[in-house]
């Protein structure tokens, strides 16, 4: 599997006529479901994050123009007043985590039985342009084991997300086969970092978990059902099984292991706001060394926890603690961007977080509670 990473519209249609079963790749909230469960393996990934035009829409006179990767989220926020029935259908897609991922034009792209938007597109009467990919003479060869075929000629594609290309053997969960490897660098926390050795068809997660040393994220349904998973991707809560390693390039991931000096930062520095990429944040190794202590702590070794976080011990939300991380970075993000929620909203941003313990009254405390001492702290 190869990762193709244009950089504009013109190079997207060029590398699909280079390679016609490139597969392309935007939310990934189908395509990284199949790739996950070993359903699929598609010879190239086309990654359509970096354009920009796709993520754009235009409100006319008499007409909208959607991108095709609009994600849902965006369609509730900004286009409720111009697309009413559509905005609504968006709200019944799935959790927050895939709303903010998943756009109408891939529901379309992949015929997704799942696509409660179309039948808002069909009783509007909406029509879907396309553009039409002028197709080179493919390359039939297929990857034989151990080995991958080399490139004819030179290669006049867009740039890849890879720097070291070779068949090697697979680590984790896909070993046994060969791949292509490549290095991601992206900001963690808050700190620049950079992973090699990257099987195109990764995931975050697994990115996050097995070779970054960051097991904060769990790793449970992998089909972005559950939201145990959940991270923040440039601010945005998202399920980190369900985004290719290679989208995250030059990205900015906050995991749950930075989220008490990132809660803490904000307030310092950025009150309302976020840090700017890079800028500042947890070290990978005190990440690695992070655990969850009390303030009141009787050993010496007590540390300071996010808001949230020391809401859900006082307010006894945590049990097995499995489904906790995510429930703490979907909090975190439903307080930082809503101080004072009421029940509505924070169920809402909690809907795509499934804990098997408890009956969530605890869970709905502790965001009440933080979200009280959040504001006592803003009036004082």
């Amino acid at each position: 599997m190869d990762f193709l990473r244009p950089a504009s519209w013109e190079e997207a249609l060029a590398a699909k006529a280079e390679h016609p079963t490139a597969v392309p790749i935007a939310g990934g909230t189908d395509v990284m479901v199949e790739i996950n469960f070993d359903h699929r393996r598609p010879e190239y990934l086309l990654d359509l994050n970096r354009i920009g035009e796709l993520s754009e829409w235009e409100v006319g006179q008499e007409k909208v123009r959607l991108g095709a990767s609009v994600p849902y989220s965006s369609i509730m926020d900004h286009l409720r007043a111009e697309l009413p029935g559509l905005a609504l259908a968006s709200h019944t897609v799935a959790s927050p985590q895939i709303r903010n991922r998943g756009g109408v034009g891939g529901n379309l792209g992949t015929a997704s039985p799942a696509g409660d938007a179309h039948p808002a597109l069909l009783a509007a009467r909406q029509a879907v342009r396309r553009p039409r990919v002028r197709r080179l003479q493919p390359d039939r060869r297929r990857a034989r084991d151990g080995e991958v075929p080399q490139a004819r000629g030179r290669h006049h594609g867009p740039p890849h997300a890879r720097l070291d290309l070779g068949a090697v053997p697979r680590r984790g969960p896909h070993a046994g086969r060969s791949c292509v490897i490549m290095r991601v660098n992206f900001t963690v926390n808050g700190r620049q970092q950079e992973a090699d050795d990257v099987w195109e068809g990764e995931s975050l997660l697994y990115v996050l978990r097995e070779r970054m040393g960051l097991p904060g994220s769990k790793n449970a349904c992998e089909q972005g059902e559950c939201g145990s998973c959940t991270v923040r991707l440039d601010g945005v809560p998202v399920c980190a099984c369900l985004v290719a390693a290679g989208q995250v390039e030059g990205r900015e991931v906050v995991t749950v292991e930075g989220l008490a000096d990132y809660a803490k930062h904000r307030e310092d520095a950025h009150p309302g706001g976020g840090c700017a990429s890079g800028a500042c944040g947890t070290t990978l190794d005190s990440a690695k060394r992070w655990q969850a202590r009390p303030t009141d702590g009787q050993t010496g070794e007590a540390v300071e926890l996010a808001p949230i976080q020391q809401a859900f011990i006082d307010a006894g939300a945590v049990q097995c603690g499995f489904c906790t991380p995510g429930l703490l970075v979907a909090a975190d993000e439903l307080l930082e961007n809503t101080p004072s929620p009421s029940d509505q909203d924070i169920r809402e941003a909690l809907s795509g977080n499934l804990c098997r313990c408890t009956g969530y009254e605890k869970i709905l405390d502790a965001v009440r509670l933080a979200a009280a001492r959040q504001g006592e702290a803003a009036q004082s």
